[in-house]
């Protein structure tokens, strides 16, 4: 008695909440109590909706028998998660530190994302990351206050991709290894003895200093053998591309090449930090929030763009490890596969979870939402949580 006061299916949990009457209410998040995790939190601005998420995260951290530390992606306006990163990294010991970061995103050159980046010594990107690229720059292709691009160009976006990790890869045309560009690379490869010449390719030097056991270096390595958004502008001018593609008109008039061509070339110009290798480097971080403040705005048809090409790639930099499966490993170079095995069973193993803060920011973008409705129907597959969090019910869609 009273036969009225609401229990908990949990019997304990990494959170304890209050029922009305001020009994504690334990929850666990990401427990297998519920057949998929997601939370939306909605209410007016101050109510303290960061605080709960910040305390469903800290939750997710301290929970019972965990291995590690679990991986929290938080996609932030604001610095409202960066207490609770700060408070992670304070309690880790001094070498782990790493773990915990916080980012204000900046449009500079030092937080170069290259969206075409794959997985370590991997030529190709899995099919996720594969299809995340076409709909990122079918996105970049879609004219600026219009839903939808012109027709086409979706399909010429997936041959673009293919045709760009063609060029780039061992038997096309791969970028040639130039001395100077990073000094920690050069000097590793005195001390290992490599022996280069005037052929020899960021894909070779990726290759010994990986196998050399330099795994960090060979991932930055690796950032000067991938295609850049800016080459999408020229290979869509190359006859695979202009055969299937060259006689169809844009509504504007011009070709539909032209027409790509250019808006390509307008994303490189208006967003700096997609068209240059990854300088911005997450390495082995798992508890990490991305502030957005900065380069998310709000306010006309271009300022919608930028927060969708924004959302877009944090979410990608953030997740693009959760949604590794042990079958993308058959594709990749063999010196590579044991390193990616032990990788990817830790990474199905551990709590994942992604937070989209302020999400009515997201409300003109459908390409962000519907990667976003993805994340939520199929996120149980991979043990991901989805929190979303907004100032009325109403920022949500019907679905």
């Amino acid at each position: 008695l009273p036969l009225f006061r609401p229990s908990s299916p949990w019997q304990n949990g990494a959170i304890l909440f209050r029922s009305p009457d001020g009994k504690p209410w334990p929850y666990q998040p990401g427990s297998s109590k519920q057949t998929t995790w997601i939370d939306l939190l909605y209410a007016r601005p101050g109510s303290g909706k960061s605080v709960l998420s910040n305390a469903i995260n800290l939750a997710l951290c301290l929970a019972g028998g965990i291995q590690r530390l679990p991986r929290i992606s938080i996609i932030d306006i604001g610095p409202s998660s960066s207490g609770l990163i700060s408070l992670i990294k304070e309690a880790l010991p001094h070498d782990k530190r790493y773990m915990a970061a916080y980012h204000r995103m900046r449009m500079t050159p030092e937080f170069s994302i290259n969206p075409f980046d794959t997985q370590l010594g991997c030529r190709y990107p899995t099919p996720q990351e594969r299809s995340f690229l076409v709909n990122f720059i079918t996105l970049l292709g879609t004219p600026i206050g219009s839903d939808r691009p012109y027709d086409g160009i979706a399909d010429m976006a997936g041959l673009v991709v293919d045709e760009l990790y063609k060029r780039a890869a061992d038997d096309g045309n791969p970028g040639v290894y130039t001395s100077g560009v990073d000094e920690i690379i050069d000097g590793l490869l005195v001390e290992i003895g490599f022996v280069k010449d005037s052929r020899t390719t960021w894909w070779e030097v990726t290759d010994a200093l990986f196998l050399a056991g330099f795994t960090r270096e060979a991932i930055l390595s690796q950032c000067y053998a991938m295609p850049l958004l800016s080459e999408a502008a020229a290979i869509c001018r190359t006859p695979s591309v202009e055969d299937l593609y060259g006689k169809i008109t844009a509504p504007t008039g011009e070709s539909l090449i032209e027409a790509f061509s250019r808006m390509i070339s307008a994303a490189v110009r208006e967003y700096p930090i997609l068209s240059q290798p990854t300088r911005f480097d997450l390495g082995e971080a798992k508890v990490v929030s991305l502030d957005l403040d900065e380069v998310a705005k709000s306010g006309g048809d271009a300022a919608s763009r930028q927060t969708a090409v924004m959302y877009m790639l944090a979410r990608y930099v953030l997740a693009r490890h959760f949604y590794l499966t042990e079958e993308n490993v058959s594709d990749m170079p063999a010196s590579y596969k044991t390193y990616h095995e032990k990788r990817i069973s830790e990474i199905r193993e551990d709590p994942k979870r992604i937070v989209f803060d302020e999400f009515h920011r997201t409300s003109k973008t459908a390409a962000v939402r519907d990667q976003v409705i993805v994340d939520m129907r199929e996120g149980r597959k991979w043990k991901v949580q989805v929190a979303l969090i907004s100032q009325s019910v109403e920022d949500f869609d019907p679905v």
